[in-house]
């Protein structure tokens, strides 16, 4: 089976470092992207979308990609994530990093969108505006921006599936 296949199937022993992140899009085709805060002790103030990091308890990449955006974004209601992109490549310990990100549309808490400690802020940043994160002091990573870029039409899709709020 093909590692990059098989987030579907595979558990976490198959690979060292599995991250998952999610693209939430809304319906004026704008993504929620978040900065990291300063109670991180890596990246502060860089642009990040919600989800991280894996664990063992995790039996299928969506569903810890789920778990990780509710605890980052309480109150958060995700609709069914669609995979957009993979990235793979060893980090400075040599171990191989596996990130998958998804698309998916999403309803908050009246309240308005939570953030965990993780995150100081919240933005909604357009589709077509993505491409010049690349130029912002504090850019968008560009594995998670080109998934972005490469997805409109699944953005679309997305957006017109959405129940109705």
């Amino acid at each position: 089976m093909n590692l990059l296949a098989c987030h579907q199937t595979c558990t976490m022993s198959l690979m060292d470092v599995v991250k998952a992140k999610i693209a939430i899009v809304n319906d004026s085709r704008e993504i929620l992207i978040l900065t990291r805060s300063e109670m991180e002790d890596t990246r502060v103030g860089e642009l990040d979308l919600p989800g991280g990091t894996l664990d063992a308890s995790d039996i299928e990449v969506v569903r810890g990609a789920i778990r990780e955006t509710s605890e980052e974004l309480p109150g958060i209601d995700l609709d069914s994530p669609i995979e957009i992109g993979v990235d793979a490549k060893p980090n400075e310990l040599g171990q191989l990093v596996m990130t998958y990100i998804f698309g998916a549309t999403a309803r908050f808490p009246s309240s308005g969108i939570n953030l965990s400690f993780e995150h100081s802020s919240a933005e909604w940043i357009a589709l077509d505006e993505i491409l010049k994160l690349k130029n912002r002091p504090r850019r968008l990573p560009t594995k998670y921006r080109r998934a972005i870029e490469a997805s409109h039409a699944t953005f679309d899709k997305l957006i017109s599936l959405a129940p109705v709020s």
